[in-house]
């Protein structure tokens, strides 16, 4: 029998019977905008009608429509283990007025009242059998921030806001009250996933955090009335880990539901201890996760097994623990600090699928009345199944009965063959037809449709039917048409008041394919975007590539323009171009960095998108365009023109030259975030300056890694040498280092050059014995094959030269710089000497994508710079290796040793 009784239900205001049903018609938020008035254009309207109401689903043809498939029904393959049973059958009897606006029409309409509900109670107990749901605890604090994050991420783009104060809007998708249909976890799994159950995209995927998904699951079941389950005890104090709560007396004592932090009082400086008994129901060893922000611990019959202790953000750490069936005791202990406060904790194993643990656990050993729940009955399940089919919910939604996939029995007329009056678009839907409560409008437009299949399939058509379809203008304009509607403005919110409607209203797709690259639009709709959030609360979320990728072409046939970009040529190696670039974006130029986020580091006022995204996400002659006059692409923009009426302010610049100063920035950027930071963005640095002598610091140094010595030269290049792997990490010209990251706080993390045309050298060991000129270089750490490394000594101008030993030979790496005529960098001079006996070795001076032999010693490395071989007393060579070339000087050990010089020209 299926629990709660009907009159409970009844009771609860949920409508069974058919002469009770709402007059609610399907809602499309697209139709509601774009088609329901009097001038609209029906025959379109209708065909994405017969698109989102997966007309052809039963009535066989082809949409004649470019750019949209139809919207797939909910896959119901484990609909058991995400929806309520209860829910299921309240919703099969009456599907319109359980949810107001569902597109699901009512298949059960024409049985009589006793047959409908045996048949719904049949169907029910069959799609329970692929799964079960199990009640878990509400948490008021997260649902709490998930009633904010709701409001802010971009969930009432489409739907009414909890208050209602926009219900009127019809173009909000309706929500159930999803208490009764979901339970916290089981929400949570479906808001972090939903294409995996409603593949067709409709509802997108968010890029959001665990936690955030799990608030938001709270804050629709935040009322769900559960029996308490654990004793508390909470505690006030300041604590920077979890404390001793033998020591501590509690300010308040009581019994709660699940793990409910808001029994504190107050959201910092307390602690809470819970207390119950877990109830195991088949011995096995068992994972247990805990989650929290701050410090947490689980014990089990008072042993500890997870202890996630300290200050922290919401961080989840596992233990395992066998358990005999039967009852334990489990005691949790929590502290908070200050921010955000969260804990929960989930078992799996021994049977169990990973799940909450409240839903295991009593405030005693003794079992006591619980709820009647559902008990599935096989044979109303089997019913169910033979039902599944023959009514024809096979045709809309997805069943797996083990491999096979069940299959609609309806045969109704194809699509060519329907009049547009009978069936389901009669005014009053007889027989076997399901009721899909059409307004009259709406079998207006699917009339039209019907007469007119065939819809416009240019580019723009395309892009307009499907930014329709997926509700996209819900948050975006494009041209005149769609945006943010009035209603729905104020949720809109912005972290940077400063930036107007720029900072919180999605971007206009106004040329959208003429602005953005190809893979980044593909990026964007197969994993969505968070590049605004530094300033924008609204996130992109992702439809999938296989139900909005037809639009990266779309876009780009209606929108690409001829691209108007000057050919630019330099008279330097790009290398040195983007060291201009870098000068120009930097405080002292054009100042981006006071808008643009750089990467890791924040812009110096308001924040706006990363610099080292724009040559990801932007076309370079769309760039070009734009920074002549942004003011033409975004009228209202706050960004300001850099070359105003084509002139530059920069004249010790590339000449001033805009084209080239233009296309400067645009090479440097794309550099992305490995690019130099530019000047003036790191607050309060400490930049170290070489005058009259070397410098030398040794730190944790970015692509010379933990044990980096770092030495910068008044002639204006520096250098890292890897103390690790004995090898010279890294060259480069310009300003040497800033050390403000090393002393200053804590000093943790890498700092990278503060300079330019940064060189990186190979890794790993410099020198090995091959047997064959095929083996490959030894991979791992030089310390691991027996380098040693022996310090450095200094000549008489401060200059150090590096040793270490390795294989009985001791060697001294010493560099040099090497001042060239006309250039105001210096190049390196290295002289690596080998003191030893034994068989020749190999030194590794490359690992480049191309390099390219000059004649006399000469290297040509990726095109671009030089290295000079001098010394050697057998021919350098190049090989392929795992993807790359590679230069090896042999080093032949006579009368002692061996010496090799290399010039490096860059």
């Amino acid at each position: 029998m299926l629990r709660p009784a009907l009159g409970v239900w009844l009771a609860c205001g949920i409508l069974l019977f058919p002469a009770m049903a709402s007059a609610a018609h399907p809602q499309v938020p697209g139709f509601e905008r774009f088609y329901s008035e009097a001038d609209a254009d029906a025959a379109e309207g209708g065909r994405l009608l017969l698109a989102e109401l997966n007309c052809l689903a039963c009535h066989k043809g082809e949409l004649a429509t470019a750019g949209v498939k139809s919207k797939q029904a909910p896959i119901l393959d484990d609909v058991g283990g995400r929806v309520r049973p209860e829910w299921i059958q309240a919703f099969l009897t009456s599907p319109h007025d359980v949810k107001p606006g569902t597109t699901m029409p009512d298949v059960l309409a024409a049985l009589p009242a006793s047959e409908r509900l045996a048949a719904a109670e049949a169907l029910t107990h069959f799609l329970a059998s692929t799964g079960s749901v199990s009640d878990t605890f509400p948490d008021a604090g997260a649902a709490k921030k998930g009633e904010k994050l709701f409001q802010q991420v971009g969930c009432l783009a489409c739907h009414a806001p909890r208050d209602n104060k926009a219900a009127a809007l019809m173009t909000s998708v309706a929500l159930p009250d999803l208490a009764k249909k979901y339970t916290s976890a089981s929400l949570q799994a479906f808001l972090k996933d939903p294409l995996k159950s409603r593949p067709s995209g409709r509802m997108p995927a968010f890029q959001l955090k665990d936690e955030d998904f799990r608030a938001i699951a709270h804050s629709f079941v935040r009322d769900v009335n559960v029996a308490p389950n654990l004793k508390f005890a909470v505690y006030d104090g300041g604590w920077d880990d979890l404390p001793d709560f033998s020591e501590l007396k509690p300010k308040s004592e009581g019994e709660c539901s699940g793990f409910d932090l808001t029994v504190a009082g107050k959201t910092n400086n307390f602690a809470v201890r819970f207390e119950g008994w877990l109830n195991i129901p088949k011995t096995g060893r068992f994972q247990f996760f805990l989650g929290s922000d701050d410090g947490s611990r689980l014990l089990i019959d008072d042993i500890e097994v997870i202890k996630n202790g300290g200050v922290h953000p919401h961080q989840v750490k596992e233990g395992r623990m066998p358990l005999d069936a039967g009852w334990h005791k489990l005691v949790v202990e929590y502290f908070q600090g200050g921010g955000e406060w969260t804990l929960d904790l989930e078992i799996a194993g021994g049977g169990i699928n990973r799940q909450p643990v409240a839903g295991l656990v009593s405030l005693t050993k003794e079992t006591t009345d619980a709820k009647p729940g559902f008990v599935r009955n096989a044979e109303l399940a089997e019913k169910g199944k033979a039902l599944f089919s023959s009514l024809g919910c096979a045709a809309c939604h997805q069943l797996k009965d083990g491999d096979r996939k069940l299959e609609s029995q309806i045969a109704a007329k194809p699509l060519a063959e329907l009049k547009g009056t009978t069936g389901c678009l009669a005014e009053s839907p007889a027989g076997q037809s399901p009721r899909f409560g059409l307004s009259t409008v709406q079998r207006s437009a699917l009339v039209a449709a019907l007469k007119q299949p065939q819809g416009d399939d240019a580019p723009a058509a395309v892009v307009h039917r499907s930014l329709v379809a997926f509700n996209c203008y819900a948050c975006h304009k494009r041209g005149e048409i769609g945006g943010v509607e009035p209603g729905r403005d104020a949720f809109f919110e912005t972290t940077m008041k400063e930036m107007g409607d720029e900072g919180r209203i999605p971007p206009a797709l106004t040329g959208v394919g003429d602005k953005l690259q190809a893979d980044w639009l593909k990026e964007l709709f197969q994993k969505g975007a968070d590049d605004r959030q530094v300033y924008m609360k609204a996130r992109m979320p992702k439809f999938g590539m296989g139900n909005v990728g037809h639009l990266v072409e779309a876009f780009a046939s209606a929108d690409l323009q001829p691209d108007t970009a000057p050919k630019v040529e330099f008279a330097e190696p790009d290398y040195r171009v983007k060291s201009h670039g870098r000068q120009l974006v930097g405080g002292t130029a054009l100042s981006c960095i006071k808008c643009h986020d750089f990467g890791q580091y924040p812009a110096q006022g308001i924040r706006a998108v990363s610099l080292t995204t724009m040559t990801k996400r932007l076309r370079a002659d769309w760039f070009d365009r734009y920074m002549r006059n942004p003011q033409v692409f975004r009228s209202g923009t706050r960004m300001p023109a850099p070359w105003p009426f084509g002139q530059s302010t920069i004249k010790n610049v590339l000449g001033g030259k805009v084209d080239q100063q233009i296309r400067a920035v645009w090479l440097y950027l794309g550099d992305g975030d490995k690019g130099a930071v530019p000047a003036g963005l790191v607050r309060e640095p400490i930049e170290l300056l070489p005058q009259g002598s070397p410098i030398v610091y040794r730190n944790f140094i970015e692509g010379a890694g933990s044990r980096a010595i770092g030495v910068g030269y008044p002639e204006k290049a520096s250098l890292a040498w890897d103390a690790n792997d004995m090898r010279l990490a890294l060259i480069w010209h310009g300003a040497f280092i800033d050390a403000s990251r090393h002393w200053n706080g804590r000093g943790a993390g890498y700092e990278g050059p503060l300079g330019d045309h940064v060189i990186p050298l190979p890794q790993g060991q410099p020198l090995a014995r091959l047997s064959s000129a095929n083996e490959s270089w030894p991979a791992g750490k030089a310390r691991d094959a027996g380098f040693r490394f022996r310090g450095y000594q200094f000549d008489d101008k401060g200059r150090p030269a590096f040793r270490y030993e390795w294989q009985g030979l001791t060697v001294e790496d010493a560099i040099a710089p090497l001042m060239r005529e006309g250039d105001p960098y210096a190049a390196f001079r290295r002289t690596l000497t080998v003191k030893g006996t034994g068989e020749p070795v190999q030194f590794r001076a490359l690992s480049a994508d191309k390099i390219e032999p000059q004649g006399d010693g000469k290297y040509l490395v990726d095109g671009f710079w030089t290295l000079v071989v001098h010394g050697s007393s057998e021919a350098p060579s190049i090989r392929d290796s795992a993807g790359k070339k590679e230069l090896l000087v042999p080093l032949t050990l006579k009368d002692g040793g061996a010496q090799i010089v290399l010039e490096y020209l860059w």
